[in-house]
């Protein structure tokens, strides 16, 4: 990185996502203690029939958790995965041995 690049704010965007990554799992230990808290509490209510101002900011702190998944690119995409049968013909077409006969694979015929 050159100078003009950190006075610009230009930094790696490998590192600029480690900090993104380093400070989301903070918040998420953070917001999982405040669970463990909030759940060891006879009443989250107080006399005066409010909440306790600890959850008010556990709610904070896991909306910022939310946020920094976005923003790190959270989405639930599956990644296509072969058939175990199409994954084994091409280990066995790879490596250059024999399909079994009996169709398991590792098994020699007795």
């Amino acid at each position: 990185m050159t100078r003009a690049d950190r006075r610009s704010g230009h930094g790696s965007p490998r590192r600029a996502q480690a900090t993104l990554i380093e400070l989301t799992t903070r918040t998420w230990v953070i917001v999982e203690a405040l669970d463990d808290y909030l759940t060891r509490q006879p009443a989250l209510v107080t006399k005066k029939r409010t909440v306790v101002p600890v959850l008010l900011h556990r709610q904070q702190l896991a909306d910022s958790l939310a946020h920094l998944l976005e923003r790190l690119g959270l989405e639930g995409k599956a990644r296509d995965v072969t058939d175990l049968q199409t994954y084994l013909a091409t280990r066995l077409t790879d490596t250059g041995a024999a399909a079994p006969q009996d169709g398991a694979p590792g098994r020699e015929a007795a």
